[in-house]
């Protein structure tokens, strides 16, 4: 159900990826460990069961998930709690759970998130069904018969699960988390997010989160998760930020905000319920103003920068009660403060990314685009003929990479999309030498500016010059 095209990643960029996340991020080393110390069990290869045999053990395992904006698939782990993708839940903070047996369990809580891992926990909830049997498939050969298990183009208030079949098409690694990844030609279709991929004995073995160029799907395997779901059902740290919660009610329609320079934005919630109909927005300042809307899809129904005057006003038309997003920003250089007004309330929502400081070091920290257009804006310190190079990854956002000496000219002097490669060729790298010491910004967003995800900063410097 994502809108996401994933497309291999460069040798020196993984090993020097991979060395600094060892060293900057324990926890994801300490799942690892944990994971190594506690295997799962082993695909049987000579253990075959029947398509019929599959559905019949793990259909009982399998739960349908529905929030105000869409559906999607989960999975039983021990103590009623549900396995699922992070993006299937967001922004919301509950969902509706229904087992294969009819049970239905409304405003069930999202325990815990991982927004870069895209794994997310429901839960608990009251049912004597039984866990999924997660196991290793890792050593499966390409070729091997898998199955796809999950709630795929689902309507009904209480469906059935559904089930594909197909093969193991090639394996993928995200090498930044140590993250394996199956991808099968099994049919795959909106609402399969969080569901099961299933080895020919039955086991389940990955977790289905993408579609790839609308012809295959991407699981991440459970060997790798398996110490990860652990630590976001007990309450444990895990490699990324979790989903970040929206405020829930709008507390005026008239807005004032000051920008810093020309990449800082606000964005406004328009909150849910929304009634039906249009609704006005305008945004005011001295200088040059720029206004959008976007939804939950990524649609932006309006896109205002018309004037010079700095005055921009339009209406867009509500064809959804979810949330909405209004987001003003300056248009030019000049940060002047912008007054917003609409006619349903605003609720402004800071985002802790922006304007985080990189000091001199060599790093790697996490972000989040927590909305459709996003931009995450972070300082750096930069100094006379020291190489750096940034690196920014992500499996649910195509990564775009800016770096700006000039903040308040709004001009990028180096950008980057997909030279970075990753498992699916959409990371972006960039490798820059400054002639003068500054403190420079660095920009991250989404490419086509409509998908929302965790990802991964990382900055190497390399010795001085002088």
């Amino acid at each position: 159900m994502s809108h996401i095209k994933f497309l291999l990643m460069h040798v020196r960029w993984v090993v020097a990826l991979g060395l600094l996340l060892l060293a900057a991020m324990p926890h994801a080393l300490a799942a690892q460990q944990d994971a190594a110390a506690n295997p799962l069990p082993i695909v049987s290869p000579t253990k075959i069961l029947s398509p019929v045999a599959i559905y019949q053990r793990l259909a009982p395992s399998a739960v349908y998930i529905v929030t105000e904006s869409s559906t999607g698939s989960g999975l039983l782990l021990p103590g009623g709690y549900v396995a699922t993708n992070a993006h299937v839940l967001w922004p919301f903070t509950h969902a509706r759970v229904v087992t294969s047996d009819g049970q239905v369990f409304d405003d069930t809580p999202v325990a815990a998130s991982d927004f870069l891992l895209d794994l997310a926990i429901l839960g608990p909830i009251d049912t004597q069904l039984p866990p999924a049997p997660l196991a290793d498939g890792e050593q499966l050969p390409v070729g091997a018969s898998v199955y796809l298990l999950g709630y795929p183009a689902e309507g009904e208030p209480i469906p059935q699960p559904a089930i594909a079949r197909g093969i193991i098409s090639r394996m993928r690694t995200w090498h930044a988390l140590g993250i394996t990844y199956f991808q099968t030609d099994a049919a795959v279709a909106g609402g399969q997010s969080g569901g099961m991929l299933v080895a020919a004995d039955g086991s389940v073995i990955g977790i289905s989160g993408m579609s790839l160029a609308d012809s295959f799907a991407v699981a991440a395997s459970a060997a790798d998760l398996a110490a990860l779901l652990t630590n976001l059902t007990a309450g444990a740290a895990t490699p990324g930020p979790a989903m970040r919660a929206f405020p829930l009610h709008g507390s005026s329609r008239s807005q004032r905000f000051q920008p810093v320079h020309s990449w800082d934005q606000r964005m406004y919630v328009i909150q849910s319920p929304i009634a039906q109909g249009d609704v006005d927005v305008s945004a005011e300042s001295e200088g040059d103003a720029l206004l959008f809307v976007t939804n939950l899809l990524g649609e932006y129904p309006l896109y205002l920068d018309d004037t010079l005057d700095g005055k921009e006003t339009g209406t867009f038309a509500v064809e959804s009660r979810t949330p909405y997003f209004l987001v003003a920003a300056p248009a030019y250089a000049t940060p002047d403060e912008i007054a917003v007004t609409a006619t349903q309330r605003l609720a402004p929502f800071t985002d802790p990314d922006d304007g985080r400081h990189i000091g001199s070091s060599s790093t790697t920290l996490a972000g989040i685009l927590d909305y459709p257009g996003d931009i995450d804006f972070f300082e750096i310190d930069l100094r006379r003929g020291q190489t750096v190079t940034l690196t920014m990854t992500s499996m649910l956002v195509d990564a775009y990479l800016r770096l700006d000496n000039t903040p308040l000219s709004g001009n990028a002097t180096a950008w980057d999309d997909d030279d970075g490669g990753g498992p699916f060729g959409t990371d972006a790298v960039m490798i820059y030498t400054p002639r003068r010491n500054s403190t420079s910004l660095i920009i991250a967003e989404d490419a086509a500016g409509i998908d929302t995800g965790g990802y991964l900063l990382t900055i190497e410097r390399e010795p001085d010059e002088n």
